[in-house]
């Protein structure tokens, strides 16, 4: 992966996590979740991204994406394109498996 990697390819703790199901506060990095370094986070935008379209969103702390919300992020990031499109069709089979059994997931902030 370009973007994201996996629990054991973590290198440090500066990760915003993308962990499956609602967030309630009792693990951080967990083995199915997909993770994305902070620097990048902010570089592509998508940190500018969840602002745009998560009302609740915090970046210090956990955020549910709805199923109805990841499609409006994609949407969005196809519009601006370049590496924030690319990372999250990097993201999208990781959400689709999700929402098979999940009606949310998180985004865990730093």
């Amino acid at each position: 992966m370009k973007y994201f990697c996996k629990e054991e390819d973590r290198n440090g703790t500066d990760y915003h996590e993308f962990q499956k199901g609602k967030w309630y506060k009792q693990t951080h990095f967990d083995s199915h979740s997909i993770l994305i370094r902070d620097d990048l986070f902010r570089e592509i935008g998508l940190k500018s991204l969840c602002e745009k379209c998560i009302p609740e969103y915090d970046y210090y702390s956990g955020s549910v994406i709805t199923e109805a919300t990841w499609k409006k992020m994609l949407k969005e990031a196809k519009k601006q394109g370049g590496a924030l499109e690319e990372a999250l069709l990097e993201a999208e089979p990781w959400a689709k498996d999700n929402f098979l059994t999940e009606e949310s997931f998180s985004i865990l902030g730093i």
